[in-house]
């Protein structure tokens, strides 16, 4: 039995003296400054015992926007923070005189409980006008500085921070509140309406997805797709005739924040609301798939917690299917380059956890020397230089591979020991001497081979450098001389 079902089956046993008695212990057990709030509640003048009358909030919203009442802004310089740490910087926080910020707390909590009770209307229109306000800001006595602006809304970080409630969750009772009273309007005005909401500062972090559990339609969400589909490309449009301009303003700037907005909504419809039918948009199974993985990815950029997330499975799975897949090598290359760009730039999307499968899918969208060459160049315009030198080697450009490892003979014996092995093979003796001799001079790691091979070439070419070469390794912590001592016996 549902907990409302117990309490009305409980009330039917009560006698109307028993009711009293217990309402009368409940007055009773009352806080004194809650008193009157429990009279009001009693008697119907109010449904929310800690939640201020509709007069009170009201006068509270008439006192905001005609600037009666405000926040005092404090800001001072800190040379140093409280640890003691070099800080040169200001700090800046607001007083709130006129207690603005409880009385918010006590509203938005009221609130949430009137969406409980089903109180839409009430909720709806409260919030509509609480999320407009605009702070008041005035310049507090202390201040060592005045504000740049005249006000502050409710969604700024320091507000929520000093007002202590979710404005997520207060959000999310609005858009809850419009829902439910809305059921009787066309598609497309619910659609133009939710947009609006979830497009303000004080829905920001809110995902469309939520308006599933509320019984949002499929037809509701293709009007919210259509929408925000025609949106974009208005704002596309807009921001091209102010680059055109070549004058970024901040129309720009209000227009980019709009555009990412849209998007994440847009993405969000298609990942969680509408169902996603698997339909082959293109001639070229790569260019199918790929488009599959860069909305899964776009989506997942707008997500907290990307681990969290089911979607990376599909990412991965897509990403499979291309690697088993013998028909991408048949696609124009410059497709295949462009998939390749993409997983360079987006370093193998090792942020998905999909390094692994992503390196395979690279190597396969190869398929010969020059376009390997490519691949390589992609890399290395994208600073993955290592990488790039040895595809370099391994497909003709043996030039490009030698240039990477001369430019980069650090502490590590690694590059030394891959140039020498190559001096030596290709009969560059004096370069690879020379090598050689930069390793013992700079690096710092492990010498053991750089040794062996001077040893080898000296020992039957300059019998007085070989002998300070050998106590010279014998001094040194970076070399095994066991593995020396077995290569002199060759």
């Amino acid at each position: 039995m549902e907990y409302l079902d117990k309490v009305k089956a409980q009330l039917k046993k009560m006698s109307l003296e028993e009711k009293d008695a217990w309402i009368l212990t409940q007055a009773k057990l009352i806080s004194n400054y809650k008193q009157n709030d429990f009279l009001m509640s009693l008697s119907g003048t109010k449904k929310i015992i800690n939640m201020p009358t509709l007069d009170d909030i009201d006068t509270l919203c008439t006192r905001i926007e005609t600037g009666d009442i405000y926040l005092e802004y404090i800001t001072h310089y800190h040379e140093f923070d409280e640890d003691g740490s070099y800080m040169d910087d200001w700090v800046v926080w607001y007083n709130d005189p006129f207690s603005i910020l409880p009385m918010m707390r006590r509203i938005f909590a009221g609130c949430h409980q009137l969406v409980m009770l089903e109180e839409y209307q009430t909720v709806y229109d409260l919030l509509s006008r609480i999320f407009e306000l605009k702070l008041f800001i005035q310049e507090g006595e202390n201040s060592e500085d005045a504000p740049e602006e005249e006000y502050i809304e409710l969604s700024d970080s320091k507000i929520k921070e000093e007002l202590s409630y979710n404005l997520d969750k207060a959000a999310a009772d609005w858009i809850i509140s419009f829902i439910y009273l809305t059921t009787k309007l066309s598609d497309k005005d619910r659609a133009e309406k939710l947009i609006k909401m979830l497009e303000t500062s004080i829905s920001k972090n809110l995902k469309l997805r939520i308006l599933k559990d509320l019984g949002g339609t499929e037809k509701l969400f293709v009007s919210m797709q259509s929408a925000l589909e025609i949106a974009i490309a208005d704002l596309e449009t807009q921001k091209k005739e102010i680059l055109k301009a070549g004058n970024r303003n901040r129309k720009f700037f209000e227009i980019e924040d709009k555009l990412t907005r849209s998007n994440e909504l847009l993405i969000d419809i298609r990942m969680r609301c509408l169902e996603r039918k698997k339909i082959k948009q293109m001639e070229s199974f790569l260019e199918d798939s790929w488009n599959d993985v860069c909305e899964v990815v776009e989506w997942l950029s707008f997500e907290k917690d990307i681990d969290d997330q089911p979607e990376i499975d599909t990412v991965l799975e897509i990403c499979k299917e291309l690697v088993q897949s013998d028909e991408i090598q048949y696609d124009e290359w410059q497709l295949r380059k462009k998939v390749l760009t993409d997983i360079v730039e987006h370093d193998y999307y090792d942020n998905l956890g999909a390094s692994d499968i992503m390196e395979e899918l690279a190597e396969k969208l190869c398929t010969n020397d020059e376009e390997y060459l490519a691949y390589a160049d992609i890399l290395y315009i994208n600073e993955n230089k290592e990488k790039a030198a040895l595809l370099y080697n391994q497909h003709g450009r043996e030039d490009k591979y030698i240039t990477y490892l001369e430019n980069h003979l650090g502490s590590e014996q690694k590059n030394y020991n891959a140039l020498i092995t190559y001096y030596n093979q290709h009969n560059q003796k004096d370069d690879a001497i020379r090598v050689a001799q930069l390793g013992l001079k700079n690096c710092k790691d492990d010498l053991t081979d750089i040794f062996i091979f001077l040893l080898l070439h000296t020992r039957e070419n300059d019998a007085t450098w070989f002998k300070k070469l050998f106590a010279s390794a014998k001094r040194r912590k970076n070399v095994d001389m066991i593995k020396i001592d077995i290569a002199m016996q060759r």
